[in-house]
C-alpha cells in the first residue's frame, strides 16, 4: 500500500495566536508520542502568522485515522482558535511502481 498525505489549513482567529500555539504545540507532542503509524505531523505558520498550515503523511490511508482519537479532544479549542479548516488529501505511489528514468 502506499503512503498517503494531508494538508490542512486555518486562518487564526484574531487574538488567538498564542493560545493557538499552545494547541498545536500540544498536538504535535501527542502525536508524536503515541501514534506510530504517523511518518510526519507538521504545523507551520504563514510569515505574518495568520495561517496554518498542517502537513501530515501516513504509512496508508487506514493510518491516517489513527491521529483521530489522539487529537479529538483539542478540537474544540481549536475551533475557537482557528477556522475553518480546509483539507486535501494525496496518496504517494511507492516507489517500485515508478518508472525508472
Amino acid at each position: 500500500m502506499s503512503a498517503i498525505q494531508l494538508t490542512a489549513r486555518a486562518a487564526i482567529h484574531e487574538g488567538k495566536l498564542e493560545e493557538f500555539k499552545l494547541l498545536a504545540a500540544q498536538c504535535m507532542r501527542t502525536v508524536r508520542e503515541q501514534d506510530s503509524g504517523t511518518l510526519q505531523y507538521d504545523w507551520f505558520l504563514n510569515k505574518a502568522q495568520t495561517e496554518c498550515v498542517v502537513r501530515e503523511t501516513y504509512r496508508d490511508s487506514g493510518r491516517s485515522w489513527s491521529t483521530l482519537p489522539i487529537s479529538e479532544p483539542r478540537w474544540e479549542q481549536f475551533s475557537q482558535s482557528a477556522g475553518p479548516l480546509r483539507c486535501s488529501a494525496l496518496r504517494l505511489p511507492s516507489l517500485s511502481r515508478l518508472p525508472l528514468i
